[in-house]
């Protein structure tokens, strides 16, 4: 029966195991990637990190804020070069598996398996999922997850009063100078080494106060006993952060994270990951969220049953973890990630008391494998699910796959522009298609924004102008000599109720007035559309040939009622046109409404 118990449990973290990694295990979705991937290879050919990007003709000498993550840009580069996009994901795979392998450290540290922490490793890395993607704040993620592993370690030594505590000083040191190089968002870490030596002074102190209370001994005194008995804490602390300075950018970076507090408010407006947690957007991550709050609770309540043994720096960490989450919601992954890892650390400590044998072979016994059996079944299903039909997140679903996801990137329309030579014309692009241009054309063309451009007087004034009236769309265009847009293909709605982005692209301005009509009644013509993309061109002589051939006139996602009418009035053209954008991209989703027609 032990043995059996034994099997139960292996299989149970087996399957947990196997959820973590089929929440990493899908095809590339970031556009981040493009750009570390292509900062990564001018490092190196030039053997030194880019101050400035030019990789945009509107903001040619704009001055790189990532610089201070040089050594993630070189990581992307050198799997990326090795082992193209595949090796790219397991790669990420590999890194988000190391918060499963933190909490089986934990579980072996505590020398206890118990019931429920393979569901509590399952439930942790789905809240953290919608961030498991190829950034560099994914070290620092996983990477917080290896510091509780040794906050949590030292932590144990120091009550066991180990002479091999200053060996501590050394790890710390050598994880924070890889931190420091590949990430900013070390400042958390360095106040949970706060956290921790905070909670055992406490701790100390009372137990002081407690067994001296009848030689009367003064809170100060037990305050400055434990301090002199805890110095490896100030030491670890102190050489973390010394480590951190060893970045060749430190000054220019270290306090980038405090700016983006700062200015969070504007950036929300154009970035979703800078919004508050829980603002209403933040619905679409319902799940995740749901799933992060339900952890918490979790912790609470085990916090509560462990009382006795005063779990007051797992309280201070976890408080840090839970403030941190509120700001943005990109820091939900981060604190599922560690507030999972101490809900573990809290179910895996042995009891004060101890069941006595007859209760453990008894109605105990039963409970335990009937918990376990429960656990097996539900982590089960929970990776046939994803191994199946994937999960949902804010870029779409995710299932299981590797390589380039083509729905996303504009790989597609890239090659449309390879085709036809138009890499150095002036895109007006949008910034999810921004990056990949960058990389796929190794910088010769040039993109009017990217991802890591957050300047927010540009954004407001130039790159969302052009949404706001087809009067500032026109000034964008003749300010910035725009001959072509690549732009995201918009939700099959009425065409009254687009952006006004989309429907400026149908303006004709050569009256004087805006004035709206049909097809070919604008200066632009719609040459190529997929799944995710749409790239217009203007209408001008040098681009007539392209458009003679490639033009889309009646055949239009954004404006579907032109199909319509041009069934009426060319239906063999309109035919030809759908026909040709199936051909040319397979798996092409066409408006619901032109099905059948």
């Amino acid at each position: 029966m032990k043995n059996l118990f034994l099997m139960l449990k292996c299989a149970a973290m087996a399957a947990a195991i196997a959820s973590v990694i089929l929440l990493a295990l899908f095809p590339i979705v970031s556009d981040d990637l493009f750009l570390y991937l292509q900062t990564g290879k001018i490092m190196q050919e030039t053997g030194t990190v880019p101050k400035s990007f030019g990789f945009t003709f509107t903001l040619p000498d704009y001055e790189m804020e990532m610089m201070g993550e040089w050594l993630s840009c070189v990581f992307f580069h050198v799997v990326h070069d090795a082992f193209c996009w595949d090796g790219l994901i397991l790669f990420k795979t590999a890194l988000v598996a190391l918060f499963a392998v933190a909490a089986l450290m934990i579980l072996r540290l505590n020398g206890r398996y118990p019931p429920g922490a393979a569901v509590l490793i399952a439930a942790g890395a789905y809240a953290a999922a919608d961030r498991f993607i190829e950034r560099s704040s994914l070290f620092s993620d996983v990477l917080f997850c290896l510091l509780l592993v040794l906050l949590l370690a030292l932590s144990r030594s120091l009550k066991r009063h180990s002479r091999r505590c200053f060996l501590y000083i050394p790890v710390f040191f050598c994880l924070f100078l890889l931190w420091g190089n590949v990430h900013t968002g070390y400042w958390p870490a360095l106040a949970a080494i706060f956290c921790f030596f905070a909670g055992d002074l406490l701790e100390g102190v009372i137990d002081r106060l407690r067994q001296g209370r009848a030689a009367g001994i003064t809170f100060f005194a037990a305050l400055k006993s434990e301090i002199s008995r805890l110095w490896i804490w100030i030491a670890c602390g102190a050489g973390s952060f010394a480590a951190c300075f060893l970045n060749p950018y430190f000054h220019e970076t270290v306090f980038f994270p405090f700016k983006i507090k700062q200015d969070a408010e504007e950036l929300s407006a154009f970035y979703g990951e800078y919004m508050p947690t829980f603002s209403v957007q933040n619905f679409r991550v319902a799940w995740q969220l749901q799933t992060f709050l339900a952890i918490v609770a979790v912790f609470v309540f085990l916090a509560v049953i462990r009382w006795r043994r005063k779990p007051i720096k797992e309280v201070l960490t976890a408080g840090l973890l839970v403030y941190s989450s509120t700001l943005f919601v990109r820091f939900l992954a981060f604190a599922s990630l560690g507030v999972t890892l101490l809900c573990v650390h809290l179910l895996s400590m042995k009891p004060r008391h101890q069941p006595s044998s007859r209760d453990a072979a008894g109605w105990r016994g039963g409970l335990a494998y009937t918990a376990i059996a429960t656990e097996l079944l539900a982590c089960l299903i929970f990776a046939m699910t994803l191994g199946a039909g994937g999960y949902k997140s804010i870029s779409g679903t995710r299932k299981p796959g590797l390589g380039l996801d083509r729905n996303l990137q504009p790989v597609a329309a890239a090659d449309f522009i390879e085709k036809h030579d138009l890499q150095s014309i002036r895109f007006f692009n949008q910034h999810e298609a921004g990056a990949y241009l960058v990389w796929r054309f190794d910088g010769a063309m040039k993109v009017f924004f990217h991802g890591w451009v957050t300047d927010n007087d540009f954004y407001f004034n130039e790159y969302f102008a052009a949404n706001k009236s087809p009067a500032e769309f026109n000034r964008i265009v003749e300010k910035y000599d725009i001959e072509a847009f690549l732009l995201t293909r918009p939700p099959p709605i009425d065409p009254k109720m687009l952006p006004p982005l989309y429907l400026s692209l149908y303006v004709d301005f050569s009256g004087g007035q805006p004035n709206f009509s049909g097809p070919g009644s604008s200066a632009w013509r719609l040459v190529w559309w997929d799944n995710r993309y749409m790239l217009y061109l203007k209408d001008i002589p040098r681009f007539a040939s392209i458009i003679r051939s490639e033009w889309y006139k009646y055949a239009d996602p954004a404006m579907t009622h032109f199909y319509f009418q041009g069934l009426r009035d060319e239906r063999a053209r309109t035919l030809a046109e759908k026909e040709r954008a199936q051909v040319a991209f397979r798996g092409l989703v066409l408006p619901p409404v032109w099905e059948n027609r």
